[in-house]
């Protein structure tokens, strides 16, 4: 039996819950997005969900006392953030989730990080190591293999393939912001 090392970090039950409560906060979000659909208008319940957000993100920072964005650049980042992470992705989502089941929009959510790996050699010029070319085509297989019966529908920008329209756009973000 091995030991663990001494100088790495351990989970403690508080590393536990933590981990526990993010998980069902953020599993449940598409579940919750499936239910609202049912009933609202798609881009009614995605502006509703976001300026209750917006509402107890400005009442922290004020707060906090935390500075305002100051200067163009920063307002511009703002914009582009908040178009590329959530008003474009979102609303594609809100819109989706009436004909695309909850898990499946989690499963195609979850890979995002294949966009970022994709989008980030275009965008920031770098050589895409080996390793990672290696991991994005095993990732990309994986969806092909879950997603097979559908790959028709996805061409033709059913709502599966809009759910995930709002991948590339979080990682075109992500690899903008590193700039």
């Amino acid at each position: 039996m091995s030991q663990a090392d001494p100088g790495s970090p351990s989970l403690n039950r508080t590393h536990i819950f933590a981990y526990v409560s993010l998980c069902l906060i953020w599993g449940s979000t598409w579940m919750a997005i499936r239910v609202v659909v049912r009933d609202v208008p798609p881009l009614e319940a995605a502006a509703v969900r976001f300026f209750i957000a917006a509402t107890l993100l400005l009442g922290l920072a004020a707060a906090q006392k935390r500075r305002w964005p100051r200067g163009r650049e920063q307002w511009k980042a703002i914009l582009v953030l908040s178009l590329t992470i959530m008003a474009i992705p979102y609303a594609l989502l809100f819109w989706a989730e009436q004909f695309v089941t909850s898990g499946m929009t989690a499963v195609l959510y979850s890979a995002s990080p294949l966009c970022i790996a994709l989008l980030t050699p275009l965008m920031m010029k770098h050589k895409v190591p080996r390793d990672a070319v290696f991991a994005m085509v095993v990732a990309f297989g994986g969806l092909l293999v879950l997603f097979y019966t559908g790959l028709a529908d996805w061409w033709r920008c059913s709502p599966l393939g809009r759910a995930r329209a709002g991948g590339p756009c979080w990682a075109a973000w992500r690899c903008w912001r590193r700039f």
